[in-house]
């Protein structure tokens, strides 16, 4: 497990994203998340574990990997970072996390 595996678990698991799912965008196996998330304080339901996301966090995270689905994104060379792999992911995301 890479560096950036690791990180990719972290952000995922503070959505409160499932070990199967993020075994899935991570092609790693179930268990091996499973087992890096209880080790590192992350484990039990999704739902229990989500943690309000604030802007620090989002920033720093929000460029690497899309907010929805958790996949890494590919930034173009020039012009603004994504943060989403496509509108409809912004979309959900926007539905789910409404602005105070």
């Amino acid at each position: 497990m890479t560096e950036e595996h690791r990180l990719q678990i972290k952000v995922m698991r503070y959505q409160g994203i499932g070990y199967m799912k993020i075994a899935e965008a991570a092609g790693l196996s179930r268990d091996s998340v499973r087992f890096y998330c209880k080790r590192n304080g992350l484990g039990g339901l999704g739902k229990d574990l989500k943690v309000k996301i604030d802007e620090k966090f989002i920033s720093e995270m929000s460029y690497q990997y899309c907010l929805s689905c958790g996949l890494k994104l590919e930034h173009p060379k020039r012009g603004a970072k994504k943060k989403y792999c496509s509108f409809a992911f912004k979309r959900d995301w926007e539905r789910d996390n409404p602005k105070l």
